[in-house]
């Protein structure tokens, strides 16, 4: 009897992993940025530094970027997955390669275009 839910157990976890396997992933690198968002960002890059008289400019340490940024492939088996499974429309929804076309949890109809808008900041 184990043995049969233990073999159960490995071939549906065997299946979970194949299927987000073969999701495609995006490029996060190039986000859209809301207007609002990006004239926030400007004013705040163009304002006057406290201090700046005291600041000392040093050479940043070279970083070298990964190209492909991308999730584990088991992120879905973190203990927030039980949360997700009780509130979420699509439990196994892993990490999205589109735009949203509908909302991820229930919600009222005057509020769905809000929350869409919202996922894209």
């Amino acid at each position: 009897m184990k043995l049969e839910a233990r073999r159960k157990a490995e071939e549906e976890r065997r299946r979970r992993e194949e299927e987000l396997s073969k999701r495609e992933v995006v490029n996060v690198s190039h986000l859209v940025i809301p207007a609002e968002l990006s004239s926030l960002l400007q004013a705040a890059a163009g304002g006057r530094q406290l201090h700046a008289e005291s600041l000392a400019l040093v050479q940043a340490p070279h970083i070298p970027e990964e190209n492909q940024l991308t999730l584990p492939l088991d992120i879905n088996n973190n203990p927030f997955s039980r949360y997700v499974q009780l509130h979420f429309r699509e439990p196994m929804f892993g990490m999205l390669t589109v735009p949203l076309e509908t909302t991820l949890t229930c919600m009222d109809e005057d509020l769905r275009q809000e929350a869409l808008e919202v996922f894209v900041m």
